[in-house]
């Protein structure tokens, strides 16, 4: 099954996931002996990603997401404590995809692909797989897909995040940030309250 909603805020996609999961999620233990509610195939698409921060209820605040996004997404240090960071597999592309994007303004082929086959044997291996970037109209639209999703605690934060990352790709190609989209495989929210 797919449940997919426009939205011009991210807040108000997130709250529409949260009670879709609420209200139509079934309880799957992951491999990890995690309890959850999910979803399938979660599709989220805010008009204006850039715009509504914080969300209010999400626990996260303007300093915590740009935090988030510093040793997350941009930062080539990594602080995480985990084994990568998105920055660290996002970063070396960008460059290909602004330069792709402006000599190719319709291409298709803006991809940031992030799975590795490496990643089989992590014990936390990462949950987004591929960036797909659009230039229409002198507007730039990613779609994100991602295998799972903590719709609750992460969500907000990887949205935020991507919304900084097209801020930057859309300013370098002279464009406005359109459309971000998200896909997530496995959207979900843990019942015991852990990640």
């Amino acid at each position: 099954m797919i449940h997919a909603g426009t939205f011009a805020l991210p807040g108000a996609a997130w709250r529409w996931a949260m009670a879709r999961i609420d209200t139509l999620g079934q309880e799957v233990t992951t491999e990890d002996g995690q309890r959850t509610k999910e979803i399938q195939n979660l599709i989220l698409s805010v008009e204006a990603p850039l715009q509504g921060w914080p969300i209010a209820g999400s626990g996260w605040d303007l300093p915590a997401l740009q935090v988030y996004v510093r040793d997350q997404i941009i930062g080539d240090e990594n602080r995480t404590g985990f084994s990568y960071t998105y920055g660290q597999r996002i970063k070396p592309h960008v460059h290909d995809v602004i330069e792709h994007l402006r000599h190719e303004p319709t291409t298709r082929r803006a991809v940031i692909s992030i799975w590795d086959g490496f990643d089989y044997g992590q014990v936390h291996p990462p949950c987004w797989m591929t960036l797909d970037f659009l230039r229409r109209n002198e507007q730039l639209h990613l779609t994100a897909l991602i295998r799972s999703n903590d719709i609750k605690q992460a969500w907000p934060a990887n949205v935020f995040g991507l919304g900084v990352l097209m801020d930057q790709v859309a300013t370098e190609l002279g464009v406005e940030v359109g459309c971000l989209t998200t896909h997530s495989v496995s959207a979900h929210i843990y019942l015991d309250g852990v990640a």
